[in-house]
């Protein structure tokens, strides 16, 4: 993401040499949960980008970008369910201790959440009719380490 008085992006890593990040579909639904837009609204009041890891600035315009980066948090939990890992992910998380970073943290947190709810709301109205409730997602908070 960038911010609309930056040129330089906020930015989030994964070890893809350690599960559950070695796997590319788990990689993908981490990228399918992000709602980029949310995030920009909170940290940028809306005037900041999108930004494509590798991509410098202006390699993509925006609309070019929104078509390569999608949200999509029903395909994210489908994803992770073909991945092994239909019960949700439970990863540390290192993060500055500054006020910000922290900040960043729980909206990402809270993306997922958002993700996981919205498949198990689409299975639930799938199964309306029937007997069988999807499982509702856990209210449980991630690991965090500080730097």
């Amino acid at each position: 993401f960038y911010g609309a008085d930056t040129p330089s992006p906020d930015h989030i890593y994964l070890n893809v040499r350690r599960a559950p990040f070695n796997n590319q579909l788990v990689r993908q639904a981490v990228g399918l949960a992000m709602n980029r837009d949310e995030y920009n609204k909170v940290f940028n009041d809306g005037e900041g980008g999108w930004a494509l890891a590798g991509a410098l600035p202006d390699t993509f315009t925006q609309d070019e970008v929104k078509q390569i980066l999608k949200y999509d948090p029903e395909k994210a939990k489908q994803l992770l369910e073909q991945a092994g890992y239909k019960d949700g992910l439970d990863v540390n998380i290192a993060v500055y201790s500054d006020q910000r970073s922290q900040q960043r943290l729980e909206v990402v947190i809270e993306q997922f959440r958002k993700a996981e709810q919205a498949y198990y709301d689409k299975m639930n109205k799938s199964k309306q009719g029937g007997n069988t409730t999807a499982k509702k997602p856990s209210t449980t908070t991630p690991k965090k380490k500080r730097k």
